[in-house]
């Protein structure tokens, strides 16, 4: 099968075995979805330190076959998002929604304005125009 690209922000990280994770996305194209990233903890030259949480990330994806999962064959970063990691109110608030979202929505079931709302939300703890409350109160509602 022929990979695939997709933007997504990165809301969950998951250790499997002694080298790889699963890591959960929010991507404008698939939804929420589910990768393994092979090798990941070891490999320098494909992932370089950038899956970590709440970064924005240009994903190049290998569909698993069968009942296997898909590959994240390799990621670049679009933007870090680094004000969210560096203020604990602002990770808090973060970790809330990547949470929804990982509990709420379908794995590979598109929603653009879910990831739309996701994605204003992260750029308005960066640089805010309203109080998060306001955001999360219309996202449950969104809902």
């Amino acid at each position: 099968m022929q990979s695939t690209n997709a933007q997504g922000i990165l809301i969950r990280r998951i250790d499997y075995g002694d080298s790889d994770l699963i890591l959960t996305f929010i991507t404008q194209k698939y939804g929420k979805i589910s990768l393994m990233a092979k090798s990941a903890k070891k490999s320098v030259r494909r992932f370089g330190g950038i899956l970590e949480l709440f970064y924005f990330l240009e994903l190049i994806i290998r569909p698993g076959k069968g009942s296997k999962p898909s590959i994240l064959e390799n990621a670049s970063l679009i933007r870090p998002f680094e004000k969210i990691r560096t203020n604990v109110v602002h990770t808090a608030y973060a970790s809330y929604w990547a949470e929804l979202i990982h509990l709420f929505i379908e794995e590979k079931n598109a929603q653009d304005d879910i990831f739309q709302l996701f994605f204003l939300y992260w750029t308005n703890l960066i640089i805010p125009q309203l109080p998060p409350m306001y955001f999360i109160l219309y996202f449950k509602y969104a809902f």
